[in-house]
């Protein structure tokens, strides 16, 4: 039986509206030889018929649909059927450039010391626009210098190439966390390999507005902070106490963010779109008319 030479793992719950551009994403890459193994998570919309579909019609896919059972569990289930030396992550809702996986198996292949490479990514909305590039740090001493702080984001998980064994090695994704699992792995595959960034933009990153409750985001704060304890108590580091963010972020505030991080970019029609939206959302806050009064200028 024909060994792939990379795995790529997307699990999936309830992303009907973006799976086209997902699946399609992956099985047009420049580089073909590879598994395409994705997992519906008990999806309540029409995801499993769609997936369904496109396995029948591209013998690379392997399609598995059962109950729910959480991120981390997929992902681990993922790891355990994926059979190349190297996995490839892939969120059901966003998109990779057609060279990604390319580009990525060769640099792990002329770097056998790393494990893990990610790239620049370009962050964009439900409607596909582009809100800006996120400029994430390159080398592996500077990731790892944000992520043992607590700082995410260092590396967009699901734009990340790894080496499957490395990451067997480590325990793959602890079940227990909520919202610190990647950031956990990211931290013990660090203590045995390099991490890297491609200065390349090669994946889109899509944005959605959604809102934590409160008890999920103590949760997660919770769980961040364990993680860099530990992580901290292996590396014989002093403790670091993260900042409590005890702010409920909402709507508002998000569309502030984009059309801010917009404007930066020139995305100026972005910007002001973005502006606008958060005038709807709060008519009486002064940085709404702000953005909107930038964006119109331009600057």
């Amino acid at each position: 039986m024909h060994k792939p030479k990379v795995s790529v793992l997307m699990p999936v719950y309830n992303a009907s509206i973006f799976l086209d551009e997902a699946i399609n994403s992956i099985l047009f890459q420049s580089f073909s030889d590879f598994e395409f193994i994705i997992i519906d998570d008990g999806s309540v919309d029409s995801s499993p018929k769609i997936i369904e579909n496109y396995a029948n019609s591209d013998s690379r896919i392997k399609f598995i649909s059962r109950e729910n059972k959480g991120i981390s569990a997929t992902r681990n289930e993922l790891i355990a059927i994926a059979k190349g030396d190297n996995i490839a992550w892939m969120d059901a809702d966003d998109i990779s450039c057609v060279n990604r996986i390319e580009e990525q198996l060769i640099y792990l292949n002329h770097n056998p010391d790393c494990i893990v490479v990610g790239c620049l990514t370009e962050l964009i909305d439900t409607d596909g626009d582009k809100i800006c590039q996120w400029n994430v740090p390159l080398l592996a001493n500077e990731i790892d210098a944000w992520h043992i702080k607590g700082t995410g984001g260092a590396i967009v998980f699901a734009s990340s190439m790894m080496n499957k064994n490395a990451v067997c090695k480590v325990g793959g994704f602890n079940e227990n966390l909520t919202g610190a699992e990647d950031l956990c792995l990211l931290l013990k595959l660090a203590e045995i390999g390099g991490i890297v960034n491609l200065n390349k933009s090669l994946y889109f990153y899509r944005q959605h507005i959604s809102s934590i409750s409160h008890s999920a985001k103590v949760k997660i704060q919770h769980d961040t902070q364990y993680v860099i304890d530990e992580a901290r108590k292996r590396r014989g580091m002093p403790a670091y106490q993260l900042t409590n963010n005890k702010k409920n972020v909402n709507h508002h505030d998000i569309y502030i963010k984009w059309g801010w991080w917009a404007l930066r970019e020139k995305n100026i029609s972005i910007a002001n779109k973005y502006a606008r939206k958060s005038i709807l959302s709060n008519p009486f806050g002064a940085e709404g008319w702000k953005l909107l009064a930038c964006s119109i200028r331009g600057y």
